[in-house]
């Protein structure tokens, strides 16, 4: 996959370079190539950018390119006070001339227009100006191409740049900040308004478990500080998974930290990837991040401790093949309370269950992840997603409950059945679409 990524973006700059010099230079077709080239860009990042109404923008100018090409030499001869005639033959010289390599393109319009005046007035030095006005009429089309051509490379630049830079506006959230919390015992929120981001603290240092998009590690550093704590004092870094919205603030933080990460086995080689090994988003820039390196492989039923806090890794594939739900207890008020961090057991769009599957074994990861999940009895659960446990009303009540707010045992079932469900549906309906019986 990366292989023939980077192969068509490689062969996007020759292409587009290539163009943009034979629109000015004789015997390479310029705008077909420069298109060519602009239409491999595009195309690498699967028209994700750069879609069909820019690229037919971009192939109309394309096709322009002859026009000018024929207009300006006419001009050009028409200058120079040619004939009808001559004017004529300067085009249909030049239409010639592309048939016979650098040499005709660069006389074919002059002798096509002496040739006409010829006809016309049977006057040489008549015939002499109009070639001479067809040349310079063929030059200044030269720069009226390169002009196109450096306007097709802007259009493109420019549309690119806009739609990578787009937030879809079910995301804003994801950017967002919002005040950090104490949640129970130890935990505290300090992600943003979306994204779950987890401090643990303890007397031996802390533990961080997620992140954010990429470029909201101040945020999460300003929710640490204004909790009391020091992002410093991070021992461990953990994940439920190596997708960008949770990643992409790890590697800010292990380097100022130096803390070390614990990541399943399983998900290390996309982390390590930036995500440029995603079954679903390899060729998304939008959702790749600075690459992390694990330091520890966990398995599933590792254990990671620190400070007196014990966390257990669940291996619950799927989402990623690495995907982790984390569970632990912890104490406050004098009583205990089970908390869960379940890793992801959403099907992202695009995402193949069934046929051609996004990996293989997919279908049965994610039942053995919802399996799992099904097995525990959380007092609390804590996803990545905010809006998966309703944090922003949890945290509304506990402002007079305290940690009984995040109490949610029925919540955290209803969540699992609704992902069972729409998994299971999924599976019946790429069955049915291929006309089996869905099981």
């Amino acid at each position: 996959m990366m292989d023939l990524l980077l192969a068509l973006w490689v062969v996007a700059a020759f292409l587009v370079l290539a163009g943009l010099v034979g629109l000015v230079l004789p015997g390479i077709p310029g705008a077909p190539v420069l298109f060519a080239g602009l239409l491999c860009a595009a195309w690498a990042e699967r028209f994700r950018h750069v879609g069909w109404k820019t690229l037919l923008a971009l192939a109309l100018l394309a096709l322009s390119t002859y026009g000018v090409d024929l207009l300006t030499t006419a001009a050009g001869a028409r200058t120079f006070g040619a004939s009808k005639r001559a004017i004529l033959g300067a085009i249909v010289g030049g239409g010639i001339g592309l048939f016979f390599g650098i040499p005709g393109v660069l006389l074919g319009p002059f002798v096509g227009a002496a040739f006409g005046e010829l006809t016309a007035r049977r006057d040489v030095p008549a015939a002499a100006r109009a070639g001479v006005g067809a040349t310079l009429g063929l030059l200044l089309g030269a720069v009226a191409k390169l002009a196109i051509g450096v306007s097709m490379v802007g259009l493109f630049v420019a549309v690119r740049v806009v739609s990578a830079g787009e937030r879809p506006a079910e995301n804003q959230a994801w950017y967002e900040p919002t005040e950090p919390i104490r949640i129970v015992g130890p935990i505290h929120y300090v992600g943003t308004r979306e994204l779950g981001a987890y401090l643990i603290t303890t007397p031996a240092g802390h533990i961080l478990l997620d992140g954010a998009m990429p470029g909201a590690a101040p945020q999460i550093e300003a929710s640490i500080r204004k909790l009391g704590f020091e992002p410093e004092q991070i021992r461990i870094l953990l994940i439920t998974h190596a997708h960008a919205d949770h990643v992409g603030t790890l590697a800010h933080f292990k380097r100022l930290t130096g803390a070390s990460v614990a990541v399943m086995a399983a998900d290390a080689p996309l982390l390590a990837s930036g995500g440029n090994t995603d079954y679903l988003y390899a060729s998304d820039p939008k959702l790749h991040f600075e690459p992390v390196t694990a330091d520890r492989l966990l398995k599933d039923g590792d254990a990671v401790s620190l400070g007196g806090i014990e966390l257990t890794a669940r291996h619950t594939p799927g989402h990623t093949p690495g995907c982790t739900t984390w569970r632990t207890t912890v104490e406050e008020g004098g009583r205990s309370y089970a908390v869960v961090f379940p890793g992801s057991t959403s099907v992202n769009p695009g995402t193949r269950l069934v046929h051609d599957p996004s990996y293989p074994g997919i279908a049965n990861d994610y039942r053995l992840a919802l399996g799992v999940l099904e097995s525990l009895e959380p007092d609390i659960f804590l996803p990545a997603h905010a809006s998966f446990f309703d944090y922003a009303g949890k945290r509304a009540r506990a402002a007079t409950e305290g940690a009984q707010a995040f109490v949610d045992r029925e919540g955290y079932r209803r969540r699992i059945a609704a992902q069972r469900a729409t998994f299971e549906a999924q599976v019946t309906e790429e069955e049915q679409a291929d006309g089996e019986p869905g099981t």
